[in-house]
């Protein structure tokens, strides 16, 4: 009868063991993010087809704003313009800021690659699962009005998707009439 005890006692801890492993797992494998269901930005398929034609591009489509930044930065991402590798997309848009002189700046194949807006993908971005991290570079040059040299406003970020409405800036640097500012991280929300 000990023995039995003894079995069922050590039959216990090991089912113990593997339920926690199983669950240790599935979190660490990306199962708890996402929106549709299959993990990661876009969720497998979620607002992105789900037909096999999931592209994990498309989520960056829309209009993202700035949380707690001042002042605000807006940035429309609209249609691809340049597909360089499978793994890197160029889109076309605007980077609206306060600092540019008519408080945008156009993001046009005509301008583009010294001016962009960029998503990469950490793996093909037909999965699901993969991350996205955005780059951009907007600026113009202006006239100096004592004859000097062009003044440069410019604003570059680097981040990357936590969700299919949010990406963070994890740098961000802007150039006013060429003095340099900087922020760390800053938040940017978008509502599809």
């Amino acid at each position: 009868m000990s023995r039995q005890k003894v079995f069922w006692g050590q039959a216990g801890r090991l089912f113990s063991i593997i339920l926690i492993l199983v669950v240790f797992a599935s979190v660490f494998s990306g199962c708890n993010r996402g929106g549709g269901g299959g993990g990661g930005i876009g969720g497998g398929g979620g607002g992105n087809g789900g037909d096999g034609d999931y592209d994990a591009f498309n989520v960056l489509i829309g209009v993202w704003n700035s949380v707690g930044l001042s002042p605000g930065v807006t940035i429309t991402i609209s249609e691809q313009i340049a597909d360089p590798l499978p793994q890197y997309q160029y889109f076309g848009g605007r980077v609206t800021f306060d600092f540019f002189s008519q408080g945008y700046v156009d993001i046009t194949e005509d301008v583009y690659p010294e001016k962009y807006i960029m998503a990469m993908s950490d793996r093909d971005r037909t999965e699901p699962s993969a991350e996205l991290s955005i780059s951009v570079s907007a600026w113009e040059l202006l006239d100096d009005p004592l004859g000097g040299p062009p003044i440069m406003n410019k604003l570059d970020l680097i981040g990357w998707m936590t969700d299919d409405n949010t990406f963070i800036a994890s740098w961000l640097q802007f150039v006013h009439e060429d003095r340099i500012k900087s922020k760390l991280v800053c938040k940017f929300l978008s509502y599809h």
